[in-house]
């Protein structure tokens, strides 16, 4: 049995009583901001539960291009779209600061809603400033972008950084067209 979560309490009931968990979100190196939620889960469970015996399965979404930046944009975007809901996951890979903005921003577009009819264009002109404060670094650490030899060697971190398996999805997070995986 393996159990998606996502929130503190959550993932602590799937260490305690599943075999696994699959997170909402996965990056090389984050598995500190849940190891203490599991650790209450495995405490609860007794009998020695540990990561030793646990599954954990993520996924990663890969576009395969040339154009490392064109490849990038999707992510950029969904980032910023699931800003609120990404808030632990970016701090816990250390982008406190961006999280912060992306909320300034939200901020910013809720008071010019409220204040005029006409806030599609100031809409739109922070969606741009929001999806251009995403560092290209933000994306390469979570997704796998750019052409295959690029992928390949951004792939290996993805190996070693505490999960059973990974899932490779393929192509832009808000399509639901079919995108021709050139691989």
């Amino acid at each position: 049995i393996m159990i998606a979560a996502s929130h503190p309490q959550m993932i602590a009931l799937a260490a305690e009583i599943s075999e696994g968990f699959m997170p909402p979100s996965w990056a090389p190196g984050v598995m500190p901001a849940f190891k203490s939620m599991l650790e209450k889960g495995f405490a609860r469970a007794g009998k020695g539960k540990s990561l030793k015996d646990f599954k954990i399965w993520a996924h990663v979404d890969c576009i395969v291009d040339k154009d490392v930046k064109k490849a990038m944009r999707p992510f950029k975007e969904y980032t910023v779209h699931w800003a609120h809901l990404q808030r632990e996951i970016m701090e816990a890979r250390g982008y406190k600061e961006l999280a912060d903005k992306l909320r300034n921003l939200q901020d910013k577009k809720n008071e010019a809603a409220a204040m005029q009819s006409g806030g599609h264009v100031l809409q739109g002109k922070l969606w741009e400033e929001a999806v251009e404060s995403v560092p290209d670094e933000y994306v390469d650490g979570g997704w796998l972008v750019g052409p295959v030899e690029r992928i390949k060697e951004n792939a290996k971190a993805w190996f070693d950084c505490g999960l059973t398996g990974v899932i490779v999805r393929y192509g832009d997070p808000f399509s639901h067209e079919t995108m021709v995986e050139p691989l």
